[in-house]
């Protein structure tokens, strides 16, 4: 059994090793839900120079060996002019 580890990227090709907080929320119904995603200062932003080359951040892929989730709700928070965090959400 040689399991691909789960990864995920802000940018497709760089793994993001801080590991979010995880929220999730389900409708009254129980019809859907929603998993947010909180990276407290992922190292995605140290990496400025490459991530100019490889593309902006478009989204949170999530990669396993089952196969990708992705997600284009991506928002990030600044403190004092610099990047503090990501929130991603994925339905």
């Amino acid at each position: 059994a040689n399991a691909t580890p789960c990864v995920m990227q802000f940018v497709k090709g760089v793994d993001e090793s801080v590991v979010p907080e995880v929220k999730l929320t389900r409708s009254r119904d129980g019809s859907n839900g929603v998993a947010t995603f909180i990276f407290m200062k992922p190292t995605i932003f140290n990496n400025d120079a490459d991530i100019i080359q490889k593309g902006e951040i478009t989204g949170l892929y999530m990669i396993d060996e089952e196969g990708t989730l992705q997600t284009t709700d991506v928002n990030a928070s600044f403190l004092d002019g610099k990047p503090d965090r990501i929130e991603a959400r994925y339905v």
